[in-house]
């Protein structure tokens, strides 16, 4: 019975995170939702979105901003995260393999979620927390729900943006097009005159 009562209250915290998505965001505002919201729901205080560009993940947001400056290596986790297109957790107490500008910040746990869209990885979420020693299995079947709608709301962001800028060039040159046309009838219209 107690389960029961715990998986309506996880629900209802995915459905409160995942609600900030239905509201119109720029794409910035849209990773930062997914970050903070995704450290939320585990107890994380610190967390990169990685997107896939040019089949490298490319970090588009983090918090605390000092994270932005750790490049992922070629064969670290958010790279394995891509390739094996599952969950990773890493406990440090256990594991020492840790990246070397993260041993001094004292994180304890990390989780990476790839984020997947139609079959295909198109980012990867990192969460790490300086507090947890241990990511609970039910913490990760939580940031997996989580996942699937913040890789919705990062298509859903990009679909936006790209028809913002399709239609910005439609304007322009519609603009450009009316003074085209202006000019010669303008010629026209005084030499008629």
């Amino acid at each position: 019975m107690a389960f029961k009562f715990k998986e309506k209250n996880i629900l209802e915290e995915i459905y409160k995170a995942s609600y900030k998505f239905l509201s119109p965001q720029t794409p910035s505002e849209t990773f930062a939702t997914i970050v903070e919201e995704g450290m939320r729901l585990i107890g994380a205080d610190q967390g990169s979105l990685f997107l896939v560009d040019k089949k490298q993940p490319k970090r588009i947001y983090s918090f605390p901003k000092e994270l932005s400056f750790i490049k992922p290596r070629r064969v670290g986790p958010v790279f394995k995260a891509l390739r094996m297109s599952r969950p990773l957790i890493y406990d440090f107490s256990k594991n020492d393999k840790i990246h070397p500008k993260l041993k001094g910040w004292g994180v304890k746990s990390v989780m990476y979620i790839p984020l997947i869209y139609q079959k295909e990885v198109i980012g990867v979420l990192s969460l790490l927390s300086t507090k947890k020693e241990k990511i609970q299995e039910d913490e990760v079947r939580i940031i997996m729900l989580f996942g699937s709608m913040a890789s919705l709301a990062i298509k859903k962001t990009q679909l936006y943006q790209g028809i913002s800028d399709e239609l910005e060039k439609k304007r322009a040159f519609v603009s450009l097009d009316a003074h085209e046309l202006r000019t010669p009838l303008t010629s026209i219209n005084g030499y008629l005159q």
